[in-house]
């Protein structure tokens, strides 16, 4: 899969270069957050990427771009096309960097890719070059945080049969229903972090929690556990226990099997 341009969800636009600097002939290295990038200008298009070979990190600032926008790095004779990032001679794909030009200044996006991108970069990589790939996957994932997993994540694990093993399965307590106002903070350690969770839509997931727990005679912590590993691609959820009473609580979750009104239900809540 070719290294592409495209823009992050969370773009990190940051000045690289007054315009007026590059010229044809004269590729510029700078250095933007620790990361170290090349900038070319090829007929009159401003293009970015890494500035070490992906092979042996030789300088591409002091390689080769020939009329047809391919870069070709002068220790291996490893060639890239430059828009893409595809390796048309030699190994792995070359990271570039989206690219705008406002007010006489490069500015450059140097966010990393999307999660998922990455991780599918890793499997072609291991598929290619036949090596161990990625079995397992450890995300953030609960009642509270669902849209880092499920939009992009979750339909590749599916379909690459990656396994997902969720922390802060219980999102670091709250989700057990232990925390409801200010005066619940002093309860443990973890209390001060819980007023990020504690909105019209924490409330609401808590509402929905003590329904279905009440119906089917269990506690909140249970149904969140429940509702996490009947969602697809999950393997197990990791949760944690201080004591003897809550290790037992968490494990009766393995035996709550969610009809569809109370997957409904969270669902909605948690939407």
């Amino acid at each position: 899969m070719p290294d592409e341009p495209r823009i992050s969800a969370a773009a990190e636009w940051t000045r690289a270069v007054e315009l007026d600097r590059l010229q044809p002939s004269r590729p510029i290295a700078v250095k933007l957050r620790g990361r170290h990038i090349a900038l070319f200008l090829h007929e009159g298009e401003v293009l970015a990427c890494n500035n070490r070979c992906p092979h042996e990190g030789y300088p591409l600032v002091e390689g080769a771009l020939d009329s047809d926008c391919v870069l070709t790095c002068h220790w291996h004779n490893w060639k890239f096309d430059l828009r893409t990032g595809t390796t048309l001679y030699g190994g792995d794909n070359l990271r570039i960097y989206p690219v705008k030009v406002e007010d006489g200044a490069v500015w450059l996006d140097i966010a990393d890719p999307p999660a998922a991108v990455r991780i599918e970069r890793a499997l072609d990589v291991s598929e290619a070059l036949n090596l161990p790939h990625y079995e397992t996957l450890q995300p953030q994932y609960n009642l509270y945080e669902r849209a880092g997993f499920e939009g992009e994540l979750q339909p590749l694990c599916l379909r690459e049969n990656i396994g997902v093993i969720t922390y802060f399965s219980l999102a670091a307590g709250f989700l057990t229903g232990k925390y409801r106002s200010d005066a619940d903070f002093a309860k443990s350690a973890r209390g001060p972090g819980m007023k990020k969770y504690l909105n019209p839509r924490g409330k609401k997931i808590l509402d929905a929690l003590d329904q279905v727990a009440r119906r089917l005679n269990a506690t909140p912590a249970q149904i969140s556990l429940a509702w996490l590993m009947g969602r697809p691609g999950v393997s197990a959820p990791i949760a944690s226990a201080t004591n003897l009473d809550q290790l037992r609580e968490i494990l009766r979750a393995t035996e709550i099997k969610l009809d569809a009104e109370a997957v409904a239900a969270l669902d909605s809540a948690s939407a």
